[in-house]
């Protein structure tokens, strides 16, 4: 495995409803550096999800509120969701621009 860049920078984010040992019902993992990004969702699919549609977005691009927007976007371009939790894909898309913008 190859070492991260010098600038990357990592931020883990978790929403739950009540305290924070509780399961979190979405959570986001984000390590950004100037020359790449990875970002993968929690707790909104089976498995952890990859999400390089926001990856793509935030490639090379100076993190400011509208790049942190589009990747929040383009992170749930597609998704889908049962009746129960809808509210997850809303909720994936603003961890994705907090996490980007902390």
């Amino acid at each position: 495995m190859p070492e991260p860049a010098a600038d990357t920078q990592h931020v883990f984010i978790k929403w739950s409803q009540r305290t924070a040992i509780d399961f979190a019902e979405a959570s986001v993992a984000i390590a950004v550096s100037s020359s790449a990004a990875s970002i993968v969702l929690g707790n909104v699919a089976p498995v952890p999800w990859k999400a390089t549609e926001a990856e793509a977005a935030v490639a090379g691009q100076t993190i400011t509120e509208a790049v942190a927007e589009a990747a929040g976007e383009a992170a749930v371009d597609g998704a889908f969701a049962l009746p129960a939790n809808s509210y997850k894909i809303q909720l994936a898309k603003t961890l994705v621009k907090r996490a980007l913008l902390a």
